[in-house]
């Protein structure tokens, strides 16, 4: 049902209790070692003592996908993504 509301261009109202809670789960400390590796910039993330490794196509591709990671590990919802 989320997503037909938001095709339609509704967005669901966020709560802020929840909002305070999904922030509060984010890393207060990220560090990010990268490489090129042919045609892939490949890094790996350190948040708060967890590694992930991540790679993308361009600068902006990487950061997304190192952004992603971090939110992904996190188990943020996709509706508090843009919020946070």
């Amino acid at each position: 049902m989320n997503w037909v509301l938001k095709t339609l261009g509704f967005k669901p109202k966020l709560s802020e209790e929840a909002f305070q809670a999904y922030y509060n789960r984010l890393p207060e400390k990220v560090e990010v070692k990268w490489s090129r590796e042919g045609d892939f910039i490949v890094g790996e993330i350190n948040a708060d003592g967890q590694t992930f490794m991540t790679q993308g196509t361009n600068a902006d591709d990487f950061i997304f996908m190192v952004n992603d990671a971090i939110i992904t590990y996190n188990e943020i919802p996709h509706d508090y993504q843009e919020a946070i």
